[in-house]
């Protein structure tokens, strides 16, 4: 009987699933108010490559690499 209630008071174990922790993302405006000070890219310059990748809102990591390609882009 004391096995039993032993075996009853034994704490179940619960499985959680770990918290993913996503970026935040920031309006196409904001981003590009902010270019000079985050990428060093003009303002103009994020906002013509985020409006051409037809982008409202994204990550900084992703606004980043749009605003690079857009300004290295080549003019044939």
């Amino acid at each position: 009987m004391a096995k039993e209630q032993a075996q009853e008071k034994a704490p179940e174990k619960k499985t959680t699933q770990p918290v993913v922790q996503r970026e935040p993302e920031y309006s196409a405006a904001e981003i590009a108010a902010n270019s000079r000070t985050l990428f060093g890219y003009h303002q103009d310059l994020a906002s013509a490559a985020l409006a051409f990748n037809k982008v409202q809102s994204c990550t900084l990591d992703k606004a980043k690499k749009l605003i690079k390609e857009f300004a290295e882009r080549k003019v044939k």
